[in-house]
């Protein structure tokens, strides 16, 4: 892992190198080595995933004033010392959350393509994206699949570009273009609704049978590992302020809404971050639920208000509920069913079903089984943002309790390298924008 200083030192001698006319083929070279000397990665990994990035990179450097190394380190590495870059803020509506109100479908939350990075490309990608969602429309018959953007669909990974980039090699219109037709071909959603927000990055909304509005973002674009947000990290695709909108659209006509997307909050820039806790803020009781995937994991996060009150706790305002992950990595994989009040649409309960992966290689046969109900396993009275709060603060403070949670976390499997316990597992949920870990204090 490199230090700050050393990617400080790295990064100025290739923009040097590039200022002075290096070729993207020698720029690549030169990475690839480093790369290599430095163990960041095997030598397939570096030959494979460096070439494409440094074409991207090359890109902004030629088209963007004043691009240096720190602004790259801060972004890549979080060396954020003194850098504003990615210091920015959007306007959220006016007024205060709506009076809360009483009032079937499968959310896919995404990462379709093979994690081999160094072996991608649009059409790869592009076919997988088509064949798997030709096989949910075959084994679910009628019932309605919301999929979402993971950063693997991308093509380099996680690269994710502006509008404004025409160039076949970096743009990433070709994904929006497979994803508009593949997820309309299925009747799922209607084309002509989706296609202004999926052609302008990816995102959409959509109101379901039973009165449900989704609302699915392309969060994508706020990571760290996007290059693009060197160029322009600032709301990319004006995102959040269609976000904003649509809520309170939504506050208006008083729907409820799941908010659905990939990456953790606590993973994006910390701008994009409060910004979108800004707005869970406001719209809260528009907002019945959240769901995001990204992280293989099965857990949640608890978003809070930052006003703090004379105990110093800050109020919690929502809650986003981890998909897990069919892929194992080092666990087992999961699917959940989720129970929902049909009236307020908040989250009733969930089941995890896995099977044991050890088992099933052995035997060449998967047997499903039910994991755990969370309502059941720990004991709440609702999956509210409070009772989930109370849990995490009070209840887990009790290792039995934290060590069920750690099981479920990797869905009982025995490869489980547990990087996350204790207190840092509870740390963990609590923390949903970057760098703002005060709700920790009190674990």
């Amino acid at each position: 892992m490199l230090s700050c200083v050393a990617c400080n030192l790295l990064f100025t001698g290739i923009l040097l190198e590039k200022n002075y006319d290096m070729t993207s083929i020698q720029l690549s070279s030169e990475a690839e080595y480093f790369c290599e000397i430095l163990g960041l990665e095997s030598t397939n990994v570096c030959d494979g995933v460096i070439y494409p990035h440094v074409d991207v990179l090359s890109y902004i450097i030629d088209n963007k004033k004043e691009v240096n190394s720190q602004q790259i380190c801060s972004l890549i590495m979080k060396c954020d010392q003194g850098n504003e870059t990615f210091n920015w803020t959007i306007d959220i509506p006016d007024g205060t959350p709506a009076e809360k109100v009483k009032p079937e479908f499968v959310y896919f939350t995404g990462d379709l393509v093979s994690h081999r990075v160094w072996g991608t490309s649009p059409e790869f990608n592009g076919n997988i994206i088509k064949k798997a969602m030709g096989l949910f429309a075959e084994k679910l018959g009628n019932i309605p699949v919301y999929p979402i953007l993971g950063n693997h669909e991308a093509h380099p990974v996680n690269l994710y570009a502006p509008l404004d980039t025409s160039e076949d090699e970096i743009s990433s219109d070709w994904l929006y273009d497979v994803i508009l037709d593949t997820w309309t071909e299925h009747d799922w959603l209607d084309k002509e609704a989706v296609k202004k927000t999926i052609l302008a990055g990816g995102y959409y909304t959509v109101k379901t049978a039973r009165g449900l509005r989704l609302i699915v973002l392309n969060n994508n674009v706020c990571s760290r590992e996007n290059w693009w947000n060197l160029y322009n990290s600032e709301d990319p695709y004006g995102q959040l302020k269609w976000l904003a909108d649509t809520l309170l659209e939504a506050e208006k006509n008083k729907e409820i809404v799941h908010i659905l997307y990939h990456i953790q909050t606590s993973s994006c820039i910390g701008s994009w971050g409060r910004a979108y806790n800004q707005i869970l803020k406001r719209f809260q009781n528009t907002i019945a639920a959240q769901f995001n995937g990204h992280t293989h994991r099965d857990q949640f996060f608890i978003h809070y208000d930052n006003d703090t009150n004379e105990n110093n706790m800050s109020t919690p305002i929502g809650v986003t509920f981890n998909g897990g992950s069919l892929m194992p990595d080092e666990a087992n994989p999961n699917y959940k069913i989720l129970s929902i009040d049909a009236n307020s649409f908040n989250v009733k309960d969930f089941e995890t079903y896995t099977f044991d992966l050890d088992e099933a290689n052995k035997n060449q046969k998967i047997d499903w089984i039910k994991l755990y109900s969370f309502k059941d396993s720990f004991h709440v009275d609702s999956l509210s943002p409070a009772d989930l709060s109370d849990l995490v603060i009070n209840k887990m403070k009790n290792d039995t309790v934290v060590d069920l949670y750690n099981r479920f976390f990797y869905r009982g499997s025995s490869k489980a390298n547990q990087t996350y316990v204790g207190r840092d597992l509870r740390c963990q949920i609590l923390l949903t924008v970057e760098g703002e870990a005060d709700m920790c204090n009190h674990l």
